[in-house]
């Protein structure tokens, strides 16, 4: 038995199923704690359209854009988004911090000079390529 309250992160899968079980054995009550576990509140009711993300060019730049209510709210729902003894996730206490922090994850360097941004455009262009891409040539 766990006697600490230490926090512990649990995949958002994991929680789903057992949201899914609870619901299966008649145990209401665990399943409807599990479901607020799992269901986001926000204060605000958003358009969808206001809220997602997008990636476009604009002119000869590649734009990716995020409102900051959507950054916040979209890392909280993250599997490895850690959760408290309780099984709620933890909660941001000041959202202009953490985005400032976030961003200098994204352009902090590592000792070859690759940052997360490059990596993940990195990884975008190489999905391309396993799709099939048309814009290269496999010869």
């Amino acid at each position: 038995m766990i006697n600490d309250l230490h926090p512990v992160s649990v995949p958002r899968e994991l929680l789903e199923q057992a949201l899914d079980a609870a619901a299966a054995v008649g145990m209401q009550d665990v399943a409807d704690e599990l479901d607020r576990i799992l269901t986001p509140t926000t204060a605000k009711s958003a358009e969808p359209i206001d809220v997602l993300p997008t990636v476009a060019v604009e002119g000869d730049q590649l734009v990716i854009r995020i409102t900051t209510e959507c950054l916040l709210h979209a890392v909280t729902c993250a599997p490895e988004w850690p959760v408290d003894y309780r099984g709620d996730p933890i909660s941001i206490q000041n959202g202009t911090l953490l985005i400032q922090e976030i961003i200098h994850e994204l352009q902090r360097e590592d000792e070859q000079g690759t940052n997360q941004m490059h990596r993940l455009l990195d990884q975008a262009a190489l999905d391309a390529i396993n799709n099939g891409s048309e814009a290269v040539s496999y010869d």
